[in-house]
């Protein structure tokens, strides 16, 4: 009999400690979703066995992140039957006003050193009462306050009485070394009379304002702990204000700072202010890298020493560089600058200019993907590429918007000899004339692999569907031309490494032409939303049966869903192509004879489609009962496979606030749907997941047990 390895709790630690440990970075955030939106809970590492649960426990409740009066239920009767745990708790994060249960939270976290708390976003029908009576029993080391994003909607009354309880819980706080607050908290709803200020006066507000935040700013301007202020930047305009000068003349603070937010890395303070800085004599309070301008280098680390191994291998060295580059290139930032043409800071040149060798290196990076969104910016490039033309060998990818000009794209391809990816930018891409097309496969079909989102201009006469012989390679094609193909001579062996095909509604020759290729590596189909019931039926007859993904047209599968079933046997999910003008009904669906390995239905909508003119997917009692239907058709083994349901305007409410105004929203469908193993897929392509339930049978300890109503 094997004896079970006991490993020692240092190892476990290490083990578990990556797992439960939630960024700072995330805890902190101010953005306008919490980072925690749709987080998987990480609790169930604490049922792996007994030596876990005993090593785990301090780890998962070293950060508290509280999303809902349901979470804060739980956590209020978990800290009451189990006090000790309390002792764990050092983080924690409110997202709401969570009842009377925030009481007995706060007073079993005597330990607590960060809190993160709303002040100023809650409704009047916010129940804030815990929070009032709890703030008195903690001293945090770091409050974090989150701003209001409703601009000029003035103070509630949750608001006037949460921040009373806030000004006298603040005067006991003694260990308060770091306060963060959101730039819109100080400006759009005037809280603490503007620490920073903006540069208009549109600032009205509509109700009565409370006095408690002049109190409240009094106390931290003369707080003797306060070492250090971060205020949170939405990237708008600063100015100075006097009450940013009074916040920089108490004497204990050493560090006010300013947190960029994310769609913001590049934002930078002006030299202006910086200067009233300066005259304020309060400079050395703030970070001289937040002034830093785009032009201005830094000065290296004097004790930094260039590693001996890496200046005595040339090779070695310029592999390692090579990498660190590709990682560079690879980040966002780069990518939309390179793509941006406006953009006034040239971030993705800065590497060039370090030296001979990071310019050398980082050529292939920054031409290897380049994507050009106008004519002019065409021009250019191809005039630079004229003037360099060994860059040209480094495009792999190339993302045009406007190859109509003939000339101009043929010269373009012949200085891109390496290009193996040829895209349309986005829904307005211009047509290349079939002429260009032509030219593109002489000169790249033999290396080519995907040809996307590019419309090809239709033919003059019947094209020779010999063409296509020539893409050896192809993998993603994305068809859309009106060209006519003859229906003779066609190469049964043409596209024979395609493996996704894309095409438009108006090419049923094209179509005809494919049905006598075999098509062997052929996996993914998609029909646009305008194809009519009758195209393509063909050719789905011909290959359906290699088919694992199918987007058809509401129109082919209305008509024909029980044909397409039958030609496509393999099909894991099907894709619903609806053109907004064509509501998706399920009674087709339901009304087929089934498809044994279906496992997934999506939805796809035109990427204009107005999502918000609609209110998001109008709830209604037909579509719930369509939707009921596929559960049923689940039990009945019509679809015994089918797991998901997507559809990118179902909207999940984000916190307590939307699931209060959204009363009837798809959670409670999700709910049933589960049951039967059946998930919704939602806006972002986000699965709803079932959420702790508040359980209005258990009373809050801190008030004693509910009173039974009177009959």
């Amino acid at each position: 009999m094997t004896r079970s390895i006991q490993l020692p709790d240092e190892i476990i630690s290490e083990i578990i400690t990556p797992a439960l440990h939630l960024d700072d970075g995330a805890f902190s955030s101010m953005e306008r979703y919490s980072p925690f939106l749709f987080e998987e809970s990480s609790s169930a590492y604490l049922l792996v066995c007994k030596s876990w649960l005993r090593v785990a426990t301090p780890l998962l409740y070293h950060t508290v992140v509280l999303r809902s009066i349901a979470q804060a239920q739980s956590l209020a009767i978990t800290l009451t039957s189990n006090p000790d745990l309390g002792r764990f708790i050092k983080k924690l994060r409110v997202e709401g006003g969570f009842g009377s249960w925030m009481k007995t939270v706060l007073e079993n976290s005597k330990h607590l050193t960060d809190i993160w708390l709303i002040i100023c976003c809650l409704e009047d029908c916010e129940d804030v009462s815990g929070l009032r009576c709890g703030l008195r029993y903690i001293n945090p080391v770091r409050l974090i306050l989150f701003h209001c994003s409703r601009a000029y909607h003035g103070d509630t009354a949750t608001h006037v009485s949460l921040l009373g309880s806030f000004k006298t819980a603040l005067k006991g706080w003694k260990r308060l070394v770091l306060f963060m607050i959101g730039v819109f908290v100080v400006l759009t709803d005037m809280k603490f009379q503007n620490i920073l200020t903006l540069d208009h006066d549109a600032i009205k507000p509509h109700r009565q304002r409370s006095t408690d935040d002049e109190e409240i700013f009094q106390q931290l301007c003369s707080a003797s702990s306060l070492h250090s202020v971060y205020i949170f930047l939405s990237g708008l305009q600063v100015v100075m204000s006097p009450r940013l000068i009074l916040l920089g003349r108490n004497q204990s603070l050493r560090r006010i700072r300013f947190i960029r937010p994310s769609h913001h890395q590049h934002f930078l303070l002006t030299r202006s202010f910086y200067a009233k800085i300066e005259a304020q004599g309060m400079n050395h309070l703030f970070d001289p890298e937040d002034f830093v301008q785009a032009t201005e280098l830094h000065s290296g680390n004097p004790m930094f020493v260039y590693p001996t191994r890496l200046s005595s291998d040339p090779i070695l060295e310029d592999a390692i560089w090579d990498r660190v580059l590709y990682f560079l290139y690879d980040m966002l930032p780069f990518a939309a600058a390179l793509s941006e043409p406006r953009r006034k800071e040239k971030r993705y040149l800065n590497p060039l200019l370090v030296c001979k060798k990071f310019a050398r290196l980082s050529l292939p990076h920054l031409f290897s993907r380049p994507s050009l969104r106008s004519k002019s910016m065409t021009a250019q490039f191809l005039a630079g590429l004229a003037a360099h033309p060994s860059c040209g060998q480094h495009i792999v990818d190339f993302t045009l918007s406007d190859p109509s000009h003939a000339p101009s794209f043929k010269k373009l391809l012949s200085m891109m000899p390496n290009l193996i990816s040829l895209k349309g930018h986005d829904s307005g891409c211009k047509s290349v004339p079939f002429p260009g097309f032509t030219s593109l496969v002489q000169s790249h079909g033999a290396t080519l692999i995907a040809f996307q989102g590019m419309p090809v201009g239709k033919a003059s006469a019947p094209a020779d569907p010999k063409i296509f012989a020539s893409w050896k390679l192809l993998q993603s094609l994305d068809w859309r031309s009106q060209t006519v193909f003859r229906s003779s001579k066609v190469p049964s062996n043409g596209l024979a490494n395609l493996v996704e095909l894309s095409v438009s509604a108006e090419t049923p020759t094209f179509l005809k032409a494919l049905c006598a290729m075999e098509l062997p590596a052929l996996r993914i189909l998609r029909c646009s939303a305008g194809t009519p019931p009758g195209n393509g039926l063909e050719f789905i007859d011909k290959h359906g049966s290699k088919l694992e993904y199918l987007a058809a047209s509401i129109n082919q599968l209305s008509v024909h869903v029980l044909r397409i079933f039958t030609a496509c046997p393999a099909i894991r999910q099907l894709g619903v192509s609806c053109d907004g003008k064509n509501h998706f009904w399920l009674d087709w669906f339901l009304k087929s004879k089934g498809h044994k390995y279906l496992q997934r239905l999506v939805i796809h909508l035109p990427d204009d489609y107005d999502s918000y003119g609609m209110k998001h997917y109008e709830y209604s009692s037909l579509k719930v009962d369509i939707l009921i239907g596929l559960a049923q058709s689940k039990r009945s083994g019509l679809f015994p496979e089918l797991q998901e349901f997507e559809h990118p305007h179902i909207f999940w409410p984000a916190n307590e606030d939307e699931r209060a105004r959204f009363r009837r929203d798809w959670t409670s469908i999700a709910g049933s749907l589960s049951k039967d193993d059946i998930h919704l897929v939602g806006t972002a392509r986000i699965r709803w997941r079932p959420r702790r339930a508040f359980d209005w049978n258990v009373s809050d300890p801190s008030i004693g047990p509910k009173r039974k109503k009177k009959a």
